[in-house]
């Protein structure tokens, strides 16, 4: 999935599952998270990226 964010972001509606999602931004370090999406409840990632 990529979305191509550059800051917070909201997903109002996603289905429920397991997503790996890896942000990206030149000048860091590549971050992966595996997720896992819930029906009908609010899920909160905070991903802080490491400069290279």
């Amino acid at each position: 999935m990529n979305f191509g964010w550059k800051a917070a972001r909201w997903v109002k509606t996603m289905p429920a599952g397991i997503y790996t999602m890896t942000v990206k931004k030149n000048g860091y370090s590549p971050q992966v998270e595996t997720v896992a999406i819930s029906d009908g409840e609010r899920t909160e990632i905070n991903i802080q990226l490491t400069k290279n």
